[in-house]
């Protein structure tokens, strides 16, 4: 019982048995830097002109790709089964939310496979193992060069871009039983394609 007098009750520890929220089965990153061979020196455009050698050689490339299976969609319900406030409460899975319906870019799975459990029942559709968003996959790429200053001190000028190619990767399909978002993807979850300029001074 609680402070209040009330009967409580915890969430059997069984039903939340599933993987963690931000669980990604799936996660490759490489990156890596190439000197591009432009410059005095170099393979291409190799001349000794000293104006020729700032504004061309010594540039360097940067990437990095992300591929990433998708994280767990959870369905919840209303809370019909006891008075604890520690623990959301989950729909049932009626059928195979994967089939019955027409799937599209933004349709995950069906919404018709969940309902509310009765009450005194707990749903188990917490983090459920086979509904998952779609993966991830950005590209990250960065030109760079550092122009010496005096001595050891250095001034590098980048130019960055994030999620280069643009793609469209959605989210969001989790939600509660009956809600008309269920199963919808409605937000990009790696962000619009977006690119910086900036300098560093390095001493």
């Amino acid at each position: 019982r609680d402070v209040t007098g009330v009967q409580t009750c915890a969430l059997p520890i069984w039903l939340q048995y599933s993987p963690a929220s931000f669980d990604r089965t799936n996660n490759f990153i490489v990156s890596g830097i190439y000197d591009l061979p432009l410059g005095q020196g170099k393979r291409f455009v190799n001349s000794a002109n000293w104006l020729a050698n700032q504004a061309i050689g010594g540039w360097r490339l940067s990437f990095l790709q992300q591929l990433a299976s998708g994280q767990p969609v959870s369905i919840t319900a209303n809370n019909t089964t006891d008075t604890s406030y520690a623990h959301p409460v989950y729909g049932l899975e009626t059928c195979n939310p994967m089939g019955g319906f027409n799937r599209t870019r933004f349709q995950l799975f069906n919404p018709a496979c969940f309902a509310q459990p009765a009450p005194g029942q707990y749903g188990t559709t917490r983090n459920v193992g086979a509904l998952r968003d779609p993966g991830l996959y950005p590209t990250n790429l960065s030109l760079f060069k550092a122009f010496p200053v005096y001595r050891e001190q250095l001034l590098q000028f980048r130019v960055d871009a994030f999620n280069l190619f643009n793609h469209p990767e959605f989210g969001g399909g989790g939600g509660s039983v009956g809600s008309p978002s269920l199963g919808v993807l409605n937000y990009q979850a790696s962000g619009l394609r977006s690119m910086q300029l900036s300098l560093k001074y390095q001493f």
